[in-house]
């Protein structure tokens, strides 16, 4: 099986920015329930990468404006 990938520039960490270019990409690859192969009440855990204490310009952890745009299409 041959795997696809989707890249999407952003050049903000503006949230909505974010949002809107992941849902873009997941109705590009069929849909949220297709990529992650779940059903529409079936409940999901985000787990960001925590590595340690930094600012975030340093990025050694998962920006919170990511966390909240996956929160929110996945909800």
């Amino acid at each position: 099986m041959q795997s696809k990938v989707y890249l999407a520039e952003v050049k903000t960490y503006d949230e909505d920015v974010i949002y809107e270019k992941l849902r873009w990409m997941t109705e590009a690859m069929g849909g949220l329930e297709k990529v992650l192969q779940v059903s529409k009440d079936a409940r999901v855990l985000l787990k960001p990468n925590l590595v340690r204490k930094a600012e975030v310009d340093r990025a050694v952890m998962t920006h919170q404006a990511v966390m909240g745009a996956v929160a929110r299409l996945v909800s």
